[in-house]
This record gives C-alpha cells, sequence and structure tokens, in this order.
C-alpha cells in the first residue's frame, strides 16, 4: 500500500458512506422549501429531480416523493401537481406508484395525491377503502420520523414492563 493510498484510506473512514434514499427526504424539503423554487423551467425543475433521484429505488422514492409533499409550501405543491405525474411517467415510476395504491399501503393524503398523479397522466387507479392507518411505529421506522418512532418504542416498554 501506497503512502498516497494510507492518507487516502484515513480520510475515507471519517466519512460516512449514506444511501441516496436516506438523504432524499431532507434534499426534497430544501428544495421545495425555496421560494424561487416554483418559478424554474419544467426541465430545470426535472433535471433536479433526477439528479436528487439518482440511484433510489422507485418504490423508496414514491414513498418519499409523497412524504415530502405533504410538508412542502403551497407553491411547490401547486407546481410539482404540474410536474410530477409526467416525470413519473417518463423516469418510469408509474407502476411503483399504481403498486403503491393498489396495495393501499399509503394513508390518508398520501394515497389522495398518488391517486391524482394517477389521474393526470389518464389512469383511474384502483383504490380500495383502507381497513385501518399503518401502525404508527412502522410508518416511523419506514420513513424516517425518529422522534415518532423513539416515542412509540418508549411507550411500547413501558407497556411491556408495566410500569410507567
Amino acid at each position: 500500500m501506497s503512502r498516497h493510498d494510507t492518507k487516502h484510506s484515513k480520510k475515507m473512514r471519517g466519512m460516512l458512506n449514506l444511501p441516496p434514499a436516506a438523504l432524499l427526504p431532507q434534499r426534497l424539503n430544501a428544495l421545495w422549501g425555496d421560494p424561487a423554487w416554483p418559478q424554474g423551467d419544467d426541465a430545470a425543475l426535472q433535471g433536479e429531480l433526477d439528479a436528487l433521484s439518482k440511484g433510489v429505488s422507485s418504490v423508496n422514492l414514491i414513498a418519499t416523493l409523497l412524504k415530502a409533499y405533504q410538508v412542502a409550501p403551497a407553491q411547490a405543491q401547486t407546481r410539482l401537481d404540474h410536474l410530477m405525474p409526467a416525470w413519473l411517467r417518463s423516469r418510469g415510476h408509474l407502476p411503483a406508484l399504481r403498486e403503491a395504491v393498489a396495495r393501499n399501503s399509503l394513508a390518508g393524503a398520501e394515497r389522495e395525491r398518488a391517486a391524482a398523479w394517477l389521474q393526470a397522466v389518464g389512469e383511474t387507479p384502483a383504490i380500495q377503502p383502507q381497513t385501518q392507518e399503518p401502525d404508527a411505529f412502522f410508518d416511523a421506522f419506514f420513513h424516517g420520523n425518529r422522534s415518532v418512532l423513539c416515542s412509540k418504542l418508549y411507550h411500547h416498554i413501558v407497556e411491556c414492563s408495566g410500569t410507567m
């Protein structure tokens, strides 16, 4: 191992190697939270979405987009409703969106938004009535809401131990 390799490996040990999906929620929130973002032209906005979604599976991308949409400013949501259906179709993500709606794996507003995006591209989503809301613990675990996750875990531990 050369001297250069040793320096490089020491430098790399201190860096986290996170998958793109782990950083996607924060990046989408920052992008869509920018007041100037909705004024961009379609090609530029699609290019930004392409860059952020690189290396993220369609299933993870769909779930993250729908969660981030819910907290995006109203102007960004309006722009996304215009932009997102065609972008999802052109990038091959519609099957994952269709599957999420059909599996009934989305809750409330996310399911409605997914159905609206499918309708915007001329599809009739197969929406089944949801029998119960997804468990908050699993929703927090899979979608990165640490405060809810910690709270649910704490209450579960307390319930199991019989103390409070």
